[in-house]
C-alpha cells in the first residue's frame, strides 16, 4: 500500500475538528499507512480554491469540500486511492421497518396539519387588500441592514461601521478579539464595532446576507452603510488603520 496523506482543510471549528477525528478514527481502526493533518490557515485554504470549510485533500487533491462526510463517505473518498485488495469494506446499516414507519407517519401529519392550516387561513378581500398595500412599502432585507448602519440619518458620532464575523471556537478569530478591543479603545465614538458569531441562529440572516463562508471575515461599511473594504483571514490593528485612514478616519 502507498502511504496516503489525509489533510483536513478547516476553520479549526466543532465540524472541522469533528472531521479530523473522524478520519483519524478510521485511519486506526483499519491500520492504513496514512498521515493525517489539518490545515487552518485560511490564506492557505483559499489558495486550494476551497471558500467552504471543511474541505478533504487525498494525496494533494481535493476530493470533498464544504460539508462533513460521514464514516462512509469517508472510506468511499479514501477507497478512491487504493487498488482493489486493499480496499476498506463499507458497511451499510439497514434502516428497520419501525424507522420507516414513522417517518411516513410523520409525513402524514405533516400534511394534515398544512392542509388544516390553509383551509382556515384564506384572506378576505379587505385582508388581501391590506397585505398588498403594506407589500409596496415594506422595506427589503438590503434596506433594513443599509439603514442600521446608515449614520448619515441617525444623532451619532460614528463615520464608520467594522463588522467582524466569526465563532468562539476558532484560533485566528480569537487573534481578532485583541484586534476588536484595540479598534473600541482607540476609534471611540468615531467607529462602530460590530461582532456576529456565526454559529449563532440569530446571526444567520446577516451572515447570509454578507456571504460568508469562511471566518475570520472583517468588512467595513461606510457612514451610508455601503460595504467598502473586506477581507478573509486574520488583518492585523496596523493594517486596519491603513483601511481607516484612506476612509478619513485617523
Amino acid at each position: 500500500m502507498n502511504k496516503l496523506t489525509i489533510n483536513i482543510l478547516g476553520a479549526d471549528c466543532n465540524k472541522c475538528n469533528t472531521f479530523f477525528a473522524r478520519v483519524q478514527e478510521i485511519v486506526n481502526e483499519y491500520h492504513l499507512d496514512a498521515v493525517v493533518e489539518e490545515t487552518t490557515d485560511t490564506q492557505t485554504i483559499i489558495g486550494y480554491g476551497i471558500y467552504t470549510p471543511p474541505a478533504i485533500l487525498i494525496n494533494n487533491k481535493v476530493v470533498s469540500k464544504g460539508c462533513l462526510l460521514t464514516k462512509n463517505e469517508i472510506i468511499e473518498k479514501i477507497n478512491q486511492f487504493l487498488t482493489l485488495e486493499e480496499q476498506i469494506p463499507i458497511v451499510k446499516t439497514p434502516i428497520k421497518k419501525k424507522i420507516i414507519y414513522f417517518l411516513f407517519l410523520g409525513i402524514i401529519i405533516a400534511a394534515i396539519f398544512l392542509l388544516l392550516y390553509f383551509s382556515n387561513s384564506k384572506p378576505t378581500a379587505t385582508s388581501s387588500k391590506i397585505t398588498n398595500q403594506t407589500a409596496t412599502t415594506k422595506l427589503t432585507l438590503a434596506d433594513c441592514i443599509r439603514l442600521m448602519y446608515d449614520y448619515s440619518k441617525q444623532n451619532t458620532t460614528y463615520q464608520l461601521t467594522y463588522i467582524e464575523f466569526g465563532s468562539v471556537g476558532c484560533r485566528e478569530c480569537k487573534k481578532m478579539e485583541e484586534v476588536m478591543k484595540e479598534v473600541k479603545k482607540n476609534f471611540s465614538g468615531k467607529i462602530n464595532v460590530v461582532f456576529y458569531n456565526i454559529r449563532e441562529d440569530i446571526n444567520k440572516t446577516i451572515t447570509d446576507f454578507y456571504k460568508i463562508q469562511m471566518i475570520p471575515v472583517q468588512v467595513l461599511l461606510d457612514k451610508n452603510g455601503n460595504e467598502v473594504f473586506r477581507n478573509i483571514g486574520f488583518y492585523s490593528y496596523k493594517d486596519l488603520c491603513i483601511e481607516f485612514k484612506k476612509l478619513g478616519i485617523n
